[in-house]
């Protein structure tokens, strides 16, 4: 079932479409939790689709050189990622 969440048919469109809350905050759990990232590698390893990890989900071009208005949303939580911002709060 998560695995239908996460899909996006273009990783442009990663944080444009639906679920793109749920997308980001496991790219940020994958990102700061090494046991959640050995998890989630350990579940897809074997499997025919891509790695669910963060290169999947975002371009490596530079933020400046992006010019379609989905790029700047990606460059954005890009950003946010790299900064390790999250807009949950599990610790509680």
């Amino acid at each position: 079932m998560v695995d239908n969440l996460l899909a996006v048919s273009e990783t442009k469109k990663s944080f444009i479409s639906e679920h793109w809350l749920l997308r980001y905050e496991i790219l940020y759990r994958y990102r700061t939790n090494n046991i959640f990232k050995t998890d989630i590698n350990q579940y897809y390893r074997g499997k025919k689709k891509k790695t669910m990890n963060y290169d999947f989900f975002m371009s490596k071009s530079k933020c400046g050189e992006r010019k379609q208005n989905e790029d700047y949303v990606n460059c954005f939580f890009s950003m946010l990622l790299e900064e390790n911002v999250s807009f949950t709060n599990f610790n509680d």
